[in-house]
């Protein structure tokens, strides 16, 4: 079984969020060989400017926090405030340089395990032609472009996508689009991993 996913499977490895646990289920079974794990290079390098977004956004808090804070100790009510408040900006502004490395450490993972579909110039013409016949944004139709490469090479073994992005993944189009490769689309990473552990186990 080959299991195609996009950047939002990374973000949730890499930054502990809700599915992680999914996630790290699939790696696993690739790792022992149960299933494919594949991804497009674009989807290895785009969150980091996701994270670049958060950090800049990030030290904006920070930075009118620490202001407002400064002037409130002024008040002699508040004057314990701004040392007491220093742990939070101090987190506040440590996060992105932990959350870096865990993405960092993630790719490389990654890299290892799945296969790493390339950004040539056949996708990027197919990411244009898909801009022409879905409703995706720029970015998305070089990820559903990469798919489209990869998963029609494959034969006819069961395929899946596996995405959050759902609201532009999953329309009638694409699903028709992928179902042509004997490939399903979901929108969570914890149904993927329930579909593929009941295929795995014919059960």
């Amino acid at each position: 079984m080959i299991v195609t996913v996009e950047s939002n499977f990374v973000l949730e490895v890499a930054l502990r969020q809700g599915e992680v646990t999914d996630c790290e289920r699939l790696i696993k079974l690739a790792q022992e060989g149960d299933i494919r794990l594949a991804i497009p290079a674009c989807s290895l390098f785009e969150p980091y400017e996701t994270l670049v977004r958060r950090r800049k956004k990030r030290e904006v808090i920070v930075q009118k926090l620490r202001d407002e804070l400064s002037e409130l100790a002024r008040t002699e009510a508040y004057a314990g405030l701004a040392e007491t408040s220093k742990t939070v900006t101090r987190a506040l502004a440590e996060s992105g340089e932990s959350q870096a490395k865990a993405l960092d450490n993630t790719v490389l993972t990654l890299s290892r395990v799945a296969t790493v579909i390339p950004l040539t110039a056949q996708i990027m013409r197919g990411a244009v032609s898909a801009q022409l016949e879905f409703p995706l944004s720029p970015q998305d139709c070089v990820v559903f472009a990469s798919a489209d490469e990869y998963l029609k090479e494959q034969g006819l073994d069961l395929k899946v996508f596996a995405t959050k992005n759902s609201r532009d993944f999953l329309s009638d189009d694409v699903e028709a689009w992928f179902g042509r490769y004997n490939c399903k689309i979901l929108a969570t990473f914890g149904a993927t991993r329930q579909y593929v552990e009941h295929a795995l186990t014919g059960s």
